[in-house]
């Protein structure tokens, strides 16, 4: 999520650059990261657009409905938890993977 204070943004960075590397090998296909926030209430589509520009240019960054982003969450196994409310200054206790996914759709490997 946009607003997590340390681990997105450093895992983020630390996937850029092995991007990057992988972009020297021209016998590799080109890999497009995508950024699927688990906070819906506050990553507006807007948010997430100023928010990727911190980051690799091939980024692309997903929300959705609470519903979409459950089903996306359960999908891939992924745990989160934010508090009920209005309030706007919280944290989201979350996993952190990576997931590499092949052309078809189909899963190759995961990092955590």
């Amino acid at each position: 999520f946009s607003k997590c204070p340390d681990i997105c943004p450093a895992e983020l960075n630390k996937m850029g650059r092995a991007l990057d590397m992988m972009d020297k090998h021209e016998e590799l296909p080109t890999v497009i990261p995508i950024f699927i926030t688990i906070d819906p209430k506050r990553d507006t589509p807007e948010r997430l657009r100023a928010y990727k520009k911190d980051y690799h240019p091939r980024l692309v960054c997903l929300t959705g409905s609470n519903e979409e982003i459950g089903k996306a969450s359960k999908a891939f196994r992924v745990y989160f938890s934010a508090p009920a409310g209005d309030d706007e200054d919280y944290l989201v206790d979350h996993s952190i993977f990576f997931y590499l996914m092949g052309t078809n759709g189909e899963f190759l490997e995961y990092f955590g």
